[in-house]
């Protein structure tokens, strides 16, 4: 973990709500599955915001901002040339099992980003099925990125204006006799994270999900974003997570 103040390289829109930022933090690498603490600039807010790392090369680090408030409208104004501090890598990442052949990534929305990290990391070393679903098709992001790794990738959406039209589960409940030697890996909101996890013990699929928690210290301290587990412990999803197993999780 590292406290960079961070030069702003680029910054891209990307549809409506989303942009990407690439952050000089001159770091060497990270776990798939882990995030950084960004600053708020201009004193928008006290707190740090999380935001999950798409990719680390040449020590520039992006991150995928949605503006949703005043934390992240704070964070939009940023422009190339200017800095930031950046506290990262944090949490625990993805561990993929060497002995399964298929990896089966799973995005909800925004969710996308550990899970572009994660296909970045096995691209070329394992088959890739990745299931990305969201409301419409403008918030479908990284899809060029995407298919430039060769992923077999499988859209749904709400609307039908991208991919088979409803929830992205629904399509994979449809797939599920696919997936023999497959292990799952998941990130998006909790309703998708349930409904995948109880899928994946139903025919016996190891699965990881990373929780989306809101994170006022982003270091364990504040007890902010704990996660309630099976055995009636707590776990924090900044430092033991956010990465979990997800038979251990207690699903609402």
């Amino acid at each position: 973990m590292k406290e960079t103040e961070a030069q702003v390289a680029y910054k891209e829109i990307d549809g409506e709500k989303y942009f990407r930022l690439g952050l000089k933090t001159g770091w060497n690498e990270f776990v798939a599955g882990q995030f950084v603490m960004l600053e708020v600039p201009s004193g928008g807010t006290l707190l740090r915001r999380p935001f999950g790392i798409v990719k680390l090369a040449g020590g520039v680090l992006e991150i995928c901002i949605k503006v949703v408030g005043k934390g992240t409208s704070a964070i939009s104004l940023l422009q190339p040339g200017q800095t930031v501090s950046v506290l990262g890598p944090l949490g625990t990442g993805f561990s993929v099992q060497k002995e399964k052949d298929t990896a089966v990534l799973i995005a909800g929305g925004y969710g996308v980003a550990p899970l572009f990290a994660l296909a970045a990391s096995l691209s070329g070393q394992k088959k890739i099925i990745f299931y990305y679903g969201a409301k419409r098709s403008a918030d479908l992001l990284y899809l060029d990125g995407l298919k430039s790794l060769g992923v077999e990738l499988r859209l749904a959406t709400e609307d039908g204006s991208a991919g088979e039209k409803g929830l992205v589960t629904e399509r994979i409940e449809k797939e599920m006799s696919g997936f023999e030697g497959a292990a799952f890996f998941a990130c998006g909101p909790e309703g998708l994270l349930s409904a995948v996890s109880k899928l994946a013990a139903r025919d016996n699929v190891p699965t990881q999900v990373s929780l989306e928690r809101y994170m006022a210290c982003g270091i364990g301290v504040c007890l902010g974003c704990v996660v309630k587990m099976k055995d009636g412990s707590y776990q924090r999803a900044c430092r033991e997570g956010p990465v979990f197993d997800s038979e251990v999780v207690l699903w609402d």
